[in-house]
């Protein structure tokens, strides 16, 4: 399997059309879970807020252990 954009494409046929019920597949709940994931929904706003919490954290920990960025 080539991972998400890959299990979107053979839903849907484009790898940006990912539609709600596509996680509710038993192929994407496996992915899912062996990724380490799990399924939410929500507004889209609440996964923005998610994502800049996401990278203000992890920009902490690079910064305060002192982990060279790749150019």
């Amino acid at each position: 399997m080539g991972g998400l954009g890959h299990l979107a494409g053979e839903l849907f046929g484009d790898p940006g059309a990912v539609h709600p019920r596509s996680v509710q597949t038993g192929e994407m709940k496996k992915w899912l879970e062996r990724e380490g994931m799990a399924r939410a929904g929500g507004p889209p706003e609440e996964f923005l807020n998610r994502i800049r919490g996401d990278v203000a954290k992890w920009k902490k920990v690079v910064k305060e252990a002192n982990i060279p960025m790749a150019k």
